[in-house]
């Protein structure tokens, strides 16, 4: 172990729509009303302890919660930053229950689009991970005529063929449609649009492409690739539900840095820094509260200024 440099990435951590959604929901839970919210308000361990701590439950299921209603145990539901699919605040109201939304307003244009699409004729492909919350969301509002896929290949269509004429058992719509989930990578979107392109337009399909990549991701993103251009070593910090915070770990790799993808503070492991990691970056997801990444940097700077220790000789 050796001492290091702790360089920082230029755009790192909260972003204003997590910031929002906190603010939102602590605000409710100030009020001394019973509020839960369905899921994590954000992928966040520590926040969402923190708001454990202050009263609000976590439920998995809206059954759940108008169940809590119908017993007295709760008053008001939070829809997380990442949004939910119509039905589910229609379904808390009907229930009796007061419904806050913490909804990112990013992701609420993403909501819109998904809608307009739908009514106007399209087949929606909304790039992005079918299981991640934000993307339940979108779906919701993109209707029965979408599908959700993260690569090529999860599409049920062919790739063209040299030979036009050769039979195809399945072709894509006339008229498709592209979203993304807003934490996705930019380049890896860029990639599958292109590929979408390749079996649509020879058969004279329409393709329309719109990026809802967040731009706080997009900022992210390419500050750990300068970040990776000047350090030996890369340690991401946020959740590992994080899907933005995942993606720069995998950009990190991509480029050929060594990272470690840490929660807290005690999850640095002293051994990952050698002798020949002169420089460690930091970065952080979107969901990463400030005073995180400052412990986890206080921890750095202690790992850093410990008593280099010399291989015992014979």
């Amino acid at each position: 172990m050796g001492r290091f440099e702790i360089l920082f990435a230029d755009e790192m951590g909260y972003c204003f729509g997590v910031r929002r959604a906190i603010e939102i929901i602590e605000e409710a839970a100030e009020t001394g009303r019973r509020v839960a919210s369905l899921g994590d308000i954000i992928h966040n361990p520590q926040a969402v302890e923190r708001l454990e701590s202050r009263g609000v439950r976590v439920l998995t299921e809206l059954d759940d919660a108008v169940g809590r209603k119908r017993r007295g145990g709760l008053d008001v539901l939070a829809i997380t930053a990442h949004g939910a699919a119509p039905q589910v605040a229609g379904g808390a109201r009907e229930a009796g229950l007061e419904v806050v939304d913490t909804t990112c307003p990013l992701v609420t244009i993403v909501h819109e689009r998904a809608a307009h699409l739908r009514d106007a004729g399209y087949y929606i492909i909304v790039y992005g991970d079918r299981n991640h919350p934000e993307v339940r969301g979108i779906m919701g509002h993109a209707g029965r005529n979408a599908i959700a896929v993260k690569a090529f290949e999860e599409l049920p269509w062919q790739a063209p063929r040299d030979d036009f004429s050769a039979p195809r058992t399945a072709k894509p719509p006339k008229k498709v449609a592209i979203l993304s989930q807003t934490t996705m990578d930019i380049r890896a979107f860029t990639a599958f649009v292109n590929r979408v392109n390749e079996i649509a337009l020879p058969i004279g399909g329409e393709v329309f492409v719109h990026n809802t990549i967040c731009k706080p991701t997009s900022d992210r993103q390419l500050a750990v690739r300068d970040l990776a251009r000047r350090a030996d070593l890369i340690v991401v910090v946020g959740g590992k539900k994080s899907a933005n915070t995942r993606h720069l770990a995998e950009i990190s790799g991509e480029l050929g840095v060594r990272n470690y993808h840490i929660q807290r503070p005690e999850d640095l492991d002293p051994a990952w820094f050698t002798a020949e990691v002169k420089t460690v970056g930091v970065t952080a997801g979107a969901s990463t509260p400030d005073d995180v990444i400052a412990s986890v940097t206080a921890r750095l700077r202690e790992i850093s200024e410990a008593p280099v220790v010399e291989p015992a000789t014979v």
